[in-house]
């Protein structure tokens, strides 16, 4: 069995197993009630809309709650406690056998709102929709949207790629995972371009012939994929390669077979996984970039002055 707090890696199917049971019969209520808020944080925080997870439901409607859920406030420009507004649950002081049995669980969508705890003005609210009889549950709305923001440093890195990219991002926001494979992919075919350049003006730079300076170019200009990636893959820069493994070759079979072979779901979860390696590639690319054109126009001017002086 699953450990009740796990949820497991992003696509594959998400699972949540709390003990379900009435309060009252098993004398583990807070530890059900933990279980439950942890799985439900992390599943506000950071879930695409539109995307059933499976999850097992508290017994009592009242449950379904969180007290605190860790998200980006754009008030005070960093990630903050937000905490839950909704009143705090009146503790049953009476006999445990005779505790009222609260109102279950059932079919249909709740709000769920909450308060930055640091500036106590920004609010978020999410409509989670409930579905008891296959026990999970998904967002199907939410206030602020799910951020499609890319990073600064990776808004530079991407170039004209950055259409791209949040093209991706808003795909993913909504769940359709085979369209930002597609953008991921695309992406990364681009960055394949970047590395065969680098290794033309390395060639060039070492005097090599016109035919191997030609045969690069051909290369870089087709259109089959395979062809160029594979050259890219032999050539990548150290500094992509990771214990041996080229993110390059990872990530473009990664989304290939997404691509053809998956599900919409199942390509929304690949998709997510990518998206961290994918930063990583291009910011690596475009550092390589700057160092080689650096180097190169250093070189160029060493030989200026050297003939100069001759």
């Amino acid at each position: 069995m699953i450990p009740c707090d796990t949820i497991l890696s992003i696509g594959t199917t998400h699972s949540v197993r709390p003990d379900r049971q009435p309060p009252g019969t098993g004398g583990n209520d807070i530890s059900l009630r933990d279980s439950v808020e942890k799985a439900l944080a992390a599943f506000l925080a950071k879930e695409p809309l539109y995307r059933w997870v499976n999850f097992d439901l508290p017994y009592a409607k009242s449950k379904l709650r969180v007290r605190v859920v860790l998200i980006h406030c754009d008030e005070c420009n960093t990630e903050r406690p937000f905490r839950d507004t909704a009143p705090a649950e009146e503790p049953w002081h009476g006999p445990i056998d005779r505790q009222p049995e609260p109102p279950r669980l059932s079919d249909g969508v709740y709000p769920l709102r909450f308060r930055c705890t640091g500036c106590e003005k920004s609010e978020a609210l999410y409509w989670v929709s409930v579905d008891t009889a296959h026990g999970r549950i998904r967002k199907v709305g939410q206030d602020p949207p799910w951020s499609v923001a890319v990073p600064k440093a990776i808004v530079e890195a991407l170039g004209e790629d950055l259409d791209l990219y949040q093209k991706a991002k808003m795909s993913l926001s909504q769940s359709y995972g085979i369209g930002a494979c597609a953008y991921l992919r695309r992406i990364l075919e681009n960055q394949v371009n970047t590395i065969l350049d680098l290794l033309y003006e390395s060639k060039r730079a070492s005097g090599a012939s016109e035919n191997e300076l030609l045969e690069i170019q051909t290369i870089r200009s087709s259109r089959v994929s395979a062809e160029k990636t594979a050259v890219a893959y032999k050539f990548a820069p150290a500094s992509l390669v990771i214990e041996g493994n080229n993110p390059l070759k990872f990530i473009h079979d990664f989304m290939s077979e997404a691509i053809h072979e998956l599900s919409e779901d199942e390509c929304t979860g690949r998709a997510r996984q990518v998206t961290a390696a994918l930063e990583y590639v291009v910011r690596e690319l475009r550092h390589e970039q700057e160092l080689r054109k650096d180097f190169l126009e250093s070189i160029r001017s060493l030989d200026k002055t050297s003939r100069s002086g001759a």
